[in-house]
């Protein structure tokens, strides 16, 4: 048995010996083939044998060698669902309300780039939104021509926000911008003028499709942390489990691979804030009052006091007056009364008129 157990231990040595010669060939055939190739891509002279790209020197100046771009946009349409084009083409333009004719070219995926022949319609259709179709969002980019259409971003949402109950000295445009920028790219802040205040603080950022929605921001004001919770107006459908715009709960992967909810619920959506629902404004004040802010404190105070005792004068005045007219006017009635019943007396006294019967006999 020793015999045979060293026979095969000078076999599996001979047999590791060969597999390490073969491994140390095919290591020199691949760096012999690579020097080949290198020597291959070189020639006699140096220069290299591997084609260049060729190039293409475009001057954009020269207007007859660039196709100019107007009134173009690429639009994708996040459903779940396959529609055609031709039905979602009369969808958009009942949604958009547009004037004139618009062309379309399908290109995949929900993914159509539509170009309108007035300018009026582009403009309304680019700055919209968000727009929304059969309860799904509905994404427009502009097309410049510069840059491929399948590289356009068409994932992020323009949409006003409302973060709730932020105090009023905080009611401003650069508090706003700063919350604003942790939900997405602020667009605009909706931050009333002279001082005025509301009840929320709106502002229109561009949402990331990709990233779930948030629903509350904080503030922390000397070690003391405020959180505000946010709402959206003119949301379109959304998954309540995962926060993503774009699918209900019922397709989220995630809620059926098991991954925790995010607890949100309806109260993310707001009604959207129309120009002829605002109630704020300026009550003017009369020339008088606008007279008197012109005046120092003291000589104020003086034409109030005047201004007071000239008021209180007039009333007793309009008093008087009332009184004297009031007595006047008893005064003219008692007046036809007496009138009244001496010529009542009067047509009693007179003598009848005579009986021509009796001056006949």
């Amino acid at each position: 048995m020793a015999v045979v157990a060293t026979q095969m231990a000078v076999d599996m040595e001979a047999i590791q010996e060969a597999t390490d010669l073969e491994a140390a060939a095919a290591d020199h055939d691949l760096a012999m083939g690579d020097e080949n190739v290198e020597e291959a891509e070189v020639g006699e002279g140096g220069e290299s044998l591997v084609p260049e790209t060729a190039i293409l020197d475009l001057d954009f100046d020269a207007d007859e060698e660039v196709q100019v771009i107007q009134r173009c946009v690429i639009e994708k349409y996040y459903s779940m669902r396959r529609v055609k084009a031709a039905t979602l083409l009369l969808e958009f333009k009942r949604i958009w309300q547009t004037c004139a004719d618009m062309k379309f070219k399908d290109l995949e995926d929900n993914m159509y780039v539509i170009t309108f022949d007035a300018e009026g319609d582009y403009q309304h259709v680019v700055h919209g939104g968000p727009w929304q179709l059969r309860g799904e969002v509905l994404i427009v980019a502009p097309v410049d021509g510069t840059v491929p259409l399948m590289e356009i971003p068409v994932d992020a949402m323009p949409i006003w926000i409302h973060i709730d109950k932020v105090p009023p000295m905080l009611q401003n445009d650069q508090i706003g911008r700063a919350l604003g920028s942790f939900l997405g790219r602020v667009l605009e802040v909706d931050a009333m003028a002279n001082g005025q205040v509301g009840a929320y603080l709106r502002v229109r950022v561009e949402i990331s499709l990709r990233q779930p929605l948030q629903d509350e921001v904080a503030i922390r004001i000397k070690g003391k942390l405020t959180t505000y919770k946010v709402q959206y107006e003119r949301l379109p459908n959304l998954c309540f489990h995962c926060g993503l715009v774009g699918h209900g709960k019922t397709e989220c992967l995630k809620e059926q691979q098991g991954a925790k909810s995010r607890g949100l619920d309806a109260r993310l959506r707001c009604s959207p804030v129309r120009k002829a629902d605002r109630r704020d404004g300026v009550i003017r004040a009369d020339s008088a009052a606008r007279r008197k802010l012109m005046l120092p404190f003291g000589a104020a105070l003086s034409s109030n006091r005047s201004h007071a005792s000239s008021r209180r004068m007039s009333q007793e005045q309009q008093s008087a007056d009332e009184i004297v007219g009031e007595v006047e006017l008893s005064n003219k009635v008692n007046e036809l009364s007496v009138h009244d019943e001496g010529v009542h007396d009067d047509e009693c006294t007179e003598s009848p008129p005579p009986n021509h019967k009796g001056a006949d006999k």
